[in-house]
C-alpha cells in the first residue's frame, strides 16, 4: 500500500472499485502461510501484487528474503486463488532478461536473468504459471525503470543529488525504458476493466509488457531531470552530470546492458497512444516540485 506503485494505484482507483490496500505491517510477504490465508479470508476478485524486493544490490546478500518475497509470496497468492477463485496480476520486471540482445524483448521470450533480483522475479512467474495455467486466471505484467513523485526511485535520488552535489556520475551503458507509476497504474486498471467486460479467458495474454515509449540510458534520464529542473527555475546552478561505464560503478551484481521491453501487444490490445518517456517523466518532475516539502527530499 505504501510503495510508489501501490500509492499510485490508490490515487487512480476507479470509483466502482473497492480497493483493499495492505501495507508491509499488515501483510508480511515472507510469511507464505499468511499470504495464503489472507486471500482465503478476503476472497478478492483481483489481486494486484505491486510489492517486491527491489533492492538489486542487497538481494545478493539477502537471497533467501528476496526469494520469499518475489517468488514464494506470489506462489501462495496463486495457490489461494486456485481454491477461492479470482484473478492475479503479478507485476514483474525487465530484469528477468539478461540483456544479451539489442532488440526489444518479446512477451514470448524465455527469461534468462543474470542476478538474484531477476532470478527471484523469474521464479515468481514460473510458480504462478505452474499453479494457475489450467485456469488461465492470471496476468504477468512486466515493466521497467519505475519512477514517480512517491516513495523511492531513481528520479527522486537524482533530484536530491542535484540539490546537494556539483558533480554527479551516472551510468551511460545500460539501456532500458523509464516508466512512470501513473502510466503503469492506468494500464492495470484498464486491463481489469477489459477483463471484466470480456468473458473470453483468452482475450488477454497471460504475459504482457508495459513501458513508456522510447529508449534511454540512466545518464539520459539524469540529464533530462537536470534540464527540466533548471527550466522550471527550481535549481539555479548548473550541475555537471558525468557519464560513466557500468564497470566503473561499484556494484556487487550484474545488470542487463539492454532490457527494453516490446509493449506493442499491450498498446494494440488497449488501443493506447505511444507517449514518450520524456513527456511522462517531465510530468513527474512537475509533481515533485509542487510538493511543499520539496527541499526535504531524501
Amino acid at each position: 500500500a505504501k510503495g510508489q506503485l501501490g500509492r499510485t494505484l490508490g490515487l487512480m482507483k476507479p470509483e466502482n472499485v473497492n480497493l483493499i490496500s495492505l501495507s508491509r505491517k499488515e501483510l508480511d510477504l515472507t510469511d507464505q502461510k499468511r499470504c495464503f490465508e489472507i486471500v482465503k479470508d478476503l476472497r478478492p476478485d483481483w489481486i494486484i501484487n505491486a510489492a517486491a524486493y527491489t533492492n538489486v544490490e542487497k538481494a545478493e546478500e539477502e537471497k533467501e528474503i528476496a526469494f520469499k518475497i518475489n517468488a514464494e509470496a506470489p506462489k501462495s497468492f496463486a495457490q489461494a486463488i486456485e481454491i477461492c477463485g479470482g484473478k492475479l496480476i503479478q507485476i514483474s520486471t525487465d530484469f528477468v532478461f539478461g540483456g544479451h540482445q539489442n532488440v526489444p524483448y518479446q512477451i514470448t521470450q524465455k527469461p534468462d536473468p543474470i542476478n538474484t533480483y531477476g532470478e527471484t522475479k523469474a521464479y515468481g512467474e514460473i510458480y504462478i504459471k505452474d499453479v494457475l495455467n489450467k485456469k488461465n486466471n492470471f496476468l504477468i505484467l512486466r515493466t521497467s525503470w519505475l519512477m514517480s513523485d512517491l516513495g523511492q526511485n531513481f528520479a527522486l535520488k537524482i533530484i536530491n543529488l542535484l540539490l546537494n552535489k556539483k558533480e554527479i556520475a551516472v551510468v551511460n551503458d545500460q539501456i532500458g525504458v523509464p516508466t512512470t507509476t501513473y502510466s503503469l497504474a492506468n494500464i492495470i486498471w484498464k486491463i481489469i476493466y477489459l477483463s471484466s467486460k470480456n468473458q473470453d479467458a483468452n482475450a488477454i495474454p497471460n504475459v504482457l509488457h508495459w513501458s513508456d515509449s522510447g529508449i534511454a540510458t540512466w545518464y539520459d534520464v539524469a540529464v533530462l531531470i537536470e534540464e527540466t529542473t533548471r527550466k522550471l527555475g527550481l535549481i539555479e546552478k548548473t550541475n555537471y552530470i558525468k557519464p560513466i561505464q557500468n564497470s566503473m560503478f561499484e556494484s556487487k551484481t550484474k545488470r542487463p546492458t539492454y532490457s527494453v521491453l516490446d509493449s506493442s501487444k499491450t498498446h494494440s490490445l488497449l488501443d493506447l497512444p505511444y507517449i514518450h518517456w520524456k513527456e511522462n517523466l517531465n510530468e513527474i518532475i512537475k509533481k515533485i516540485y509542487k510538493k511543499e516539502n520539496f527541499y526535504l527530499i531524501k
